[in-house]
């Protein structure tokens, strides 16, 4: 019943620090597993960890054991804690930071998530200046919130933001019309006039045409189509410049060629400009905050950005600041946060992208120059070598009006699938892996078959014949495959003799020549 009673919860988790015998470490919460976004199994992490051997539950939940399943069962449980305490050693790291936070502040960090540390640390700093974040409610405490019952857009452009390309204007003049109620899923499905969808991808936008009753891509409609009176809707918010798409969003400018690569050479020199702190140097700068935060919290952020330059980054006091820079903002669309103000949110958001267009906007009056990339809080471009110095002298106007760095780096080769996948090379050979790309992977995240995308960069980036290098890796585990079941499911290996083996619900396999089919 004790054991049943801690797997149900039934008011006993979780266990306040205040109600324990024994220090407790939480490696769920420190990891943020406990996030529906990134749950992870105790199975999934042992093959994560390469462990040489990955056991299931061996018998039903609720079976009545005898003395030889006890036995089985004891190595089991014996198996799992050994795993768990794997899992423990590859966090020191993350405990011995969490550690000197608790004797730096004098509050319990030891099962902090990174996002709630980061929270933790701006609010601590916030009270300390004088400016509350909670108050009572019926003796309990509650975060002090500014929620908005809609939202006018228009609201939310900082002073500087001006755009004068067509495209660019016609999303500005979109969104300074909308007055929005929710900040999630507002900028799709969105209904367009006639000029606007002259700026769209045709691909993107239904069209209902006068008297039918079923949308036709705008691409498919027969030239001369009469659309007087037609209707048209976008699948997003978006523009097109010269075949380059950009997408606007709550999460943020995005663009990207795809399927290409591109390289430095002597014509053209791959150029990639990142906004340093974008969107706490936007609040700090142009004084946004949360209403209830007043502007104490822009000098705050100021000073927790300064303070992470003067201590180092690489310091644990500079990762603890970074965390408190980076979850503010999505904290500000957090209805359980003191930063809670969704206008705040929008603001940002809204700024950041506009900001981006004014550059580029300006970029793409170069002769030759080509977009690659918008994601966020940079963009990159390919740009003829002649003009160098007049994009860089671009980039010193944009600081100018906006009072924002841009950090600029150089990149020798780029190898894009999308804007989220892809490969770039620095000058000095190092390589940046994204997405689809990457195999020095979180422990959350799937490690299967991971000889794929070795084999794959062995082949674009050092000209690596990829059959041979994928018979010649000696990596086993870099073969291998996680298949998982759910417990109302089974898995079993077929095998050409028709003969049968069950096989537990989280296995790894690798592909052969030889062996039996899953099923």
């Amino acid at each position: 019943k004790k054991a049943m009673g801690r797997i149900t919860g039934d008011g006993q988790y979780p266990m306040w620090a205040d109600a324990r015998l024994v220090p407790q470490i939480d490696l769920l919460k420190i990891h943020h597993y406990d996030n529906m976004a990134k749950a992870t199994s105790l199975k999934a992490l042992e093959i994560a960890m390469r462990m040489k051997q990955v056991e299931d539950l061996p018998f039903p939940v609720g079976t009545h054991l005898n003395d030889e399943q006890k036995d089985i069962l004891w190595a089991y449980n014996d198996h799992d804690v050994d795993a768990t305490f794997d899992f423990y050693k590859e966090s020191y790291d993350m405990i011995e930071f969490r550690e000197e936070l608790t004797e730096k502040y004098g509050k319990d960090f030891m099962n902090h998530n990174d996002t709630k540390i980061g929270a933790e640390v701006f609010i601590t700093e916030l009270e300390k200046s004088g400016v509350p974040c909670y108050s009572k409610l019926n003796g309990k405490r509650v975060p002090r919130q500014t929620p908005r019952s809609q939202i006018a857009l228009k609201e939310c452009f900082v002073p500087y933001i001006k755009v004068e390309h067509p495209a660019f204007q016609m999303v500005m003049n979109y969104l300074a019309a909308q007055t929005i109620k929710e900040t999630k899923g507002v900028f799709s499905d969105i209904k367009c006039t006639h000029e606007m969808v002259k700026w769209m991808d045709p691909k993107r936008v239904k069209v209902w045409v006068k008297g039918s009753k079923k949308p036709r891509r705008l691409c498919n409609l027969p030239e001369g189509t009469d659309l007087e009176g037609a209707k048209f809707v976008a699948a997003s918010l978006h523009c097109r410049i010269d075949g380059f798409n950009y997408d606007f969003g709550t999460g943020g400018l995005h663009a990207s060629l795809h399927r290409r690569i591109l390289k430095s050479n002597d014509t053209h020199t791959i150029v990639d400009i990142d906004v340093a702190s974008y969107y706490p140097n936007l609040a700090i700068k142009n004084k946004v905050y949360p209403a209830h935060l007043s502007e104490k919290f822009c000098e705050i952020y100021e000073f927790l950005y300064n303070e992470r330059l003067r201590v180092g980054k690489k310091t644990m006091m500079g990762g603890a600041y970074k965390l408190a820079l980076n979850g503010t903002y999505g904290n500000s669309n957090n209805e359980y946060s003191p930063f809670y103000d969704p206008q705040y949110t929008m603001t940002i958001t809204l700024s950041g992208q506009l900001s981006l267009c004014m550059i580029v906007e300006q970029l793409i009056k170069i002769p030759g120059l080509q977009m690659i990339q918008c994601n966020t809080d940079g963009i990159t471009y390919y740009c003829p070598n002649e003009y160098l110095e007049h994009a860089h002298n671009l980039k010193t106007w944009w600081e100018q009006v906006t009072q924002l760095e841009l950090e600029e780096i150089q990149y020798s080769r780029m190898f894009i699938r999308d804007v989220n996948n892809y490969i770039a090379e620095y000058t000095d050979g190092k390589l940046k892996r994204k997405g689809a790309y990457e195999y020095k992977r979180e422990w959350h995240k799937d490690h299967s078959a991971l000889v794929v995308q070795k084999a794959v960069e062995a082949r674009m980036v050092h000209g690596a014949d990829m059959t041979s290098f994928i018979i010649n890796h000696r990596d086993e585990f870099d073969f291998m495959i996680r298949g998982k079941v759910n417990r109302d499911s089974s898995l079993h290996l077929v095998y050409p003799d028709g003969h049968e083996e069950k096989l537990s619900n989280t296995i790894r396999y690798y592909v052969t020549q030889s062996g039996g089919t899953l099923v």
